[in-house]
Formats: structure tokens, sequence, C-alpha cells
């Protein structure tokens, strides 16, 4: 019972002294839990998208289903997987029988799909071209980078240490000694 009076906002105790406690849930908690099923729902075009994925990262593009059941809970996939996502999407996945396993088979691959994560960050931040090429950084005809800061030559601790002279103070050493190092 202490456990659930830690948290106020999930469990609402009611009851009190001579009367036995009964616990339901606030009204926000009920809210979001009954809003499971729509966010399930939802989540599905990205549930289908992990799996192709892990599908076409196998050399024979099919997983035995007993691999993608130890993993379902890292991929988000709801118990039930077997009878509601593949069915839904035939033209994706199917289950054949192989050496006596069943396995997921991917049944069309998708190479929009091989992208890294990397690559879809950098494609959303604009730095990719409609046509899926790279974008070109512009450089001028002087070979600088153009941009507030393209001719920036000196950095700060170089301007501050001054011009060095390759001799060096000389003002300590005799004349001979300044002509040989000269030569």
């Amino acid at each position: 019972m202490d456990v659930i009076s830690k948290y106020p906002a999930i469990f609402r105790v009611v009851g009190g002294p001579g009367v036995p406690p009964m616990v339901t849930l606030t009204r926000k908690a009920e809210q979001i839990a009954a809003s499971e099923s729509e966010a399930r729902e939802d989540m599905g075009p990205l549930l289908v998208k992990n799996l192709r994925k892990l599908l076409m990262l196998s050399v024979d593009c099919m997983v035995p289903l007993e691999t993608i059941e130890l993993i379902r809970d890292e991929l988000g996939l709801p118990g039930d997987f077997k009878k509601v996502l593949v069915p839904k999407y035939p033209h994706f996945f199917t289950v054949k029988d192989v050496h006596g396993r069943a396995h997921l088979c991917l049944e069309n691959w998708d190479s929009s799909l091989a992208v890294t994560a990397r690559e879809e960050r950098f494609a959303e931040a604009g730095g990719l071209e409609p046509g899926g090429h790279l974008r070109k950084g512009k450089i001028s005809k002087d070979g600088n980078f153009s941009g507030p800061f393209a001719f920036r030559s000196k950095s700060s601790k170089e301007s501050d240490r001054g011009a060095l002279s390759g001799r060096g103070d000389t003002s300590l050493c005799s004349r001979i000694l300044f002509s040989r190092a000269i030569l």
C-alpha cells in the first residue's frame, strides 16, 4: 500500500479506518490508458518500417519468428504481431516454413529504407538536394569558402603573439657569432 501511495498522480486510494482501501486510477491516468489503443494504431507504420529494415539486414531477407519474438519488446511490436501486423501488410511480409521453423520473410525490397539514421537527419536538415545528392559548398575563385569567416586568416593566438623574428634576440651575441648565424 505504501508503494501505491507514493504515486498520487497515477493511483487514487479511497478508504479509511474501518473501511477496506480501494485503489483506482486518477482521471489523467485513465485518459492515458484509454488512448493506448489509438497510440498503438498510430505506431503501426513505424513498426512496419522498423521490421522491414530488420529483415533487409539479414542475408536472405528472412528471420525466424522465434528470434523476432525474443526482441519484440525492443522493436516495440505488440504481443500478437503475428496475428495482427503480418496479415495486415501481406505485400511486405509472409510467414514461410523453412526446415521446420517459421520464418518472417520480406516480400518487397525498398532501397529508400536502406538509409542510416544519420543520413535521415542530414536530409531533414537540408544537406541533400531533392535528387538525393549532397549539396556542395560554394568555393570562391581564390579557394576560400564563402561565408562570414571566409577570409579570416589569423587566429587570436597568432595576433596576440606578435611577429616572431627568425634571428631572435641578437643584442647579446658578438658580431662574429651574428655573422655566422646569418650565413
